[in-house]
C-alpha cells in the first residue's frame, strides 16, 4: 500500500494556492473560498467556511483527484481541539470501530466513550478507531460544554489522544512506533472527519486488496460537508 499510494500521503504538505475569495450570501453568513493545488498531477482541493450569525461554520470540501494518480486512501479533513474535550457521543455505527467494508454488524445508535477508548492498541501501531455512517458527534469537557459535528448528511470519524505520526509507520519522514506502549500521548485530541476511507480488504489473506466497490479511485471529485457548533451543555 505504501508504494501503491504513496504519493497521497503528502499530497497536502506543501499546498499553492490557487484562489482565495470571500462571499457574503447573507446579511448573516460571511463565506471563505480557498483552492489549493496539490503536488499530486493536477489535482487541487477547495475548501469553503461558511460563518454564520449564530455562530455555526459549515464547511464544503472538494477533492478534485487528478486521473492517472493512484486510489486514494482516505478523503478527509484533520484538526486538534483542546484535551479538556474527552467525551465523544455519537449517533452511527459502533460503538466498536468500523469501516467501508467492514461494518455490516456495527449497529447505528447512540454511543459515548472517552477519547482513550476511541482507539484499539494493535501489535504493531496502525489507523484505528474510525466509524462510518455517522449522523452527528460531540466532544465535550466536564461541564458538557463542547463542539458539535453534524454530518450533511453523514460523515466518517475517529478521535485520537495522540497526533497522527504516533501511528504513521513510515520512515523516516514519520518513524511511528513499533508497539502500542511506545506510543507518547497528547495534551490535545486529533479529531479526523471524513468523507471516506478505503475499505481494509484482507478477505482473502492479510493481502488482498479492497473490493472495487470500496476503493477511491482518482479521476474523480470527491465533495462532502459538514456543520461546526457549540454543544449545548448538559450540566
Amino acid at each position: 500500500m505504501v508504494n501503491r499510494m504513496g504519493v497521497w500521503r503528502t499530497a497536502a504538505a506543501t499546498p499553492k494556492l490557487l484562489d482565495l475569495k470571500v462571499e457574503s450570501p447573507t446579511p448573516q453568513a460571511t463565506k471563505v473560498v480557498s483552492t489549493f493545488q496539490l503536488s499530486t498531477g493536477a489535482s487541487t482541493q477547495k475548501t469553503a467556511y461558511t460563518f454564520r450569525a449564530d455562530g455555526a461554520v459549515e464547511i464544503e470540501s472538494t477533492l478534485h483527484a487528478a486521473a492517472g494518480v493512484a486510489d486514494i486512501p482516505r478523503v478527509g479533513l484533520q484538526f486538534r481541539i483542546p484535551g479538556e474535550f474527552q467525551t465523544v457521543k455519537w449517533f452511527g455505527r459502533g460503538p466498536e470501530e468500523n469501516y467501508w467494508d467492514r461494518n455490516t454488524a456495527s449497529l447505528v445508535g447512540l454511543y459515548t466513550r472517552p477519547v482513550s477508548q476511541m482507539w484499539f492498541a494493535y501489535p504493531r501501531p496502525q489507523e484505528t478507531g474510525n466509524r462510518t455512517d455517522v449522523r452527528w458527534a460531540t466532544f465535550t469537557n466536564a461541564a458538557g460544554a463542547g463542539w458539535k459535528v453534524t454530518g450533511m448528511p453523514t460523515f466518517y470519524f475517529s478521535a485520537w489522544p495522540f497526533h497522527p505520526q504516533e501511528i504513521d509507520n513510515n520512515p523516516p519522514a514519520a518513524p511511528g512506533k513499533r508497539h502500542p506502549i511506545d506510543i507518547i500521548m497528547a495534551n490535545n485530541v486529533t479529531v479526523n472527519i471524513d468523507y471516506r476511507q478505503m475499505g481494509l480488504g484482507g478477505d482473502d489473506g492479510w493481502g488482498g486488496r479492497p473490493h472495487t466497490q470500496y476503493m477511491l479511485p482518482s479521476g474523480r471529485d470527491y465533495t462532502y460537508q459538514f456543520r461546526l457548533e457549540p454543544a449545548e451543555s448538559t450540566k
